[in-house]
């Protein structure tokens, strides 16, 4: 059986809850900020093709998306603009689109923490940007 992740090579918003369901949604909706990333290309900690990840959370910064040679990402826009971004951190306030912010702070962080497993996490307020997408690998 083919797994969702082979096929699909992008990365989208995650507006969903917590698996405990004890956080609220941060969805984003026609109120939503216009500058508010939805989707870009494959999140590279969710990515087989990545060889190294950082494990210092300075160097997140510079982790982009291996669709381009690890050059940046085209990001999508909920104002439907569509960039070639350089860095992650091009979300709003420059929060970083592939982790999820700081839960004390209610707000997206620049630096943020990685996604686990499939995509684990959830956005920590409206303007941490998260995006995930199935593992482009089989099994967890």
């Amino acid at each position: 059986m083919p797994w969702p992740g082979n096929f699909v090579s992008y990365a989208y918003h995650m507006p969903y809850l917590d698996k405990d369901l004890r956080k609220i949604s941060f969805a984003i909706s026609d109120m939503s900020h216009p500058a508010a990333p939805v989707c870009a290309d494959r999140n590279p900690w969710l990515d087989k093709n990545v060889v190294q990840r950082p494990t210092d959370p300075p160097d997140y910064e510079n982790f982009n998306s291996v669709c381009h040679g690890g050059k940046g990402q085209n990001v999508l826009y909920k104002s439907l603009a569509v960039k070639f971004e350089k860095k992650p951190t091009c979300g709003i306030g420059k929060d970083n689109i592939y982790t999820h912010g700081k839960y004390s702070t209610g707000q997206g962080h620049p630096v943020g923490t990685p996604p686990a497993g499939n995509g684990d996490g959830w956005p920590a307020g409206y303007q941490d940007a998260y995006l995930v997408g199935e593992k482009n690998s089989k099994g967890p």
